[in-house]
């Protein structure tokens, strides 16, 4: 009676059988050991391979057994428009779920803070923990933003989005993440892109909306490790 294969997952993603792992590996050692005796520079790609691309780190990992939110906070009104808030909101949420950082069931979708703070009395301001019960979160994913723009300089085509993450404990009225109390400061900043502002509104709305969905995915990558050339800050 044959044994049953496992399966392993080799350094491109492919499913392999354990026993074609083996024969594999033992190859390489081979490989290593020829190229080696032979003075062949081959050894540093060799391992680059097998040990994968480069990954970065989770920030914090957020408990899946607890409900979370995410509340872009734009006091300074920064982002030009609600609908790009939205947008982020949106990014962020399918990001995080692609990648099963937390179940579907554990995330409450963004536009519920725009419905509680919008239901709440002319003139009184709810606090992050507030809003975070009123929705039924135990958990909100804090975010300020301080820098929003397609253009650093007013005439080139220069995004770039500044904003400090603080994770709330909100049913403990605690912080859960970072230790700093100005919040972790994310950097998105994908560089000077060929072309000038655009001054018509299509072009103009359309770097404003991947602009949107970038920083939606750059905020959910700081809770699960991902490969860094996917990261969405540069």
């Amino acid at each position: 009676m044959k044994s049953p294969t496992t399966l392993t997952i080799d350094a491109a993603g492919r499913r392999r059988p354990a026993r074609a792992a083996a024969t594999l590996i033992a190859a390489g050692v081979a490989f290593l050991g020829a190229a080696a005796a032979g003075g062949c520079n081959l050894v540093g790609p060799f391992v680059a391979i097998a040990a994968g691309p480069p990954e970065t780190p989770a920030q914090f990992t957020l408990d899946a057994k607890r409900a979370h939110i995410l509340f872009l906070d734009d006091p300074r009104s920064r982002i030009p428009k609600r609908s790009l808030r939205e947008l982020t909101g949106k990014a962020f949420e399918e990001t995080l779920l692609g990648a099963e950082a937390l179940p579907s069931q554990m995330l409450i979708a963004s536009t519920a803070v725009t419905r509680a703070t919008s239901d709440d009395k002319a003139g009184s301001t709810l606090s992050v923990v507030e809003i975070g019960r009123r929705v039924g979160a135990d958990v909100v994913i804090y975010a300020v933003v301080d820098v929003w723009t397609i253009s650093r300089d007013g005439a080139s085509l220069s995004p770039e989005v500044r904003a400090r993450v603080k994770v709330i404990d909100a049913a403990k009225n605690a912080r859960l993440w970072p230790r700093m109390d100005e919040g972790y400061t994310l950097v998105i900043s994908p560089g000077r892109q060929q072309g000038n502002l655009p001054l018509e509104s299509a072009p103009r709305s359309a770097q404003e909306q991947e602009l949107s969905r970038r920083l939606g995915v750059a905020l959910a990558q700081l809770f699960f490790e991902h490969e860094t050339r996917t990261s969405a800050r540069e």
